[in-house]
């Protein structure tokens, strides 16, 4: 059983994304109505957990497992608040999927900072590509000292 997606093409050429629990066939899938493609059903990648976290001095380093040949790479989010607001949080693209660590350079000092991640994969659709998110991971929370 499966995490999925729907999309379907809307006028203008954006897409809209619905979620379907519990899916169990099928990777990238055309759906048509009267012989007209209006959507497709596509797996999400799964995700990965942050697994360390490790300071030095004002850098921080996070690891998580690698889930190489089944994602295209992994955003990495890190904020001072844990509701990872715009405002308080900023996102790191890894664009390598065999890569398993990033470290984050200059932080300030004597914050608590709040860390999640999540895989990517880069799919073709009709003749654009897009990206294709897993959920984010729980946070961990680390203090710069």
């Amino acid at each position: 059983i499966y995490d999925w997606i729907v999309c379907y093409e809307t006028t203008g050429g954006t897409f809209k994304q619905v979620r379907y629990e519990n899916w169990t066939s099928g990777n990238l899938v055309a759906i048509k109505k009267d012989d007209m493609k209006i959507g497709y059903i596509i797996e999400r990648p799964k995700g990965t957990p942050v697994k360390k976290l490790t300071r030095r001095g004002r850098n921080l380093t996070v690891r998580w497992k690698s889930r190489k040949g089944k994602v295209t790479g992994y955003q990495i989010q890190y904020s001072t608040s844990p509701k990872f607001t715009r405002k308080t949080s900023k996102i790191i693209v890894v664009r390598n999927s065999k890569k398993t660590s990033y470290t984050i350079r200059n932080l300030k000092r004597n914050k608590q900072y709040y860390v999640r991640m999540r895989t990517y994969r880069n799919r073709k659709i009709d003749k654009d590509r897009k990206n294709i998110y897993s959920g984010w991971s729980k946070y961990r929370k680390i203090t710069i000292k």
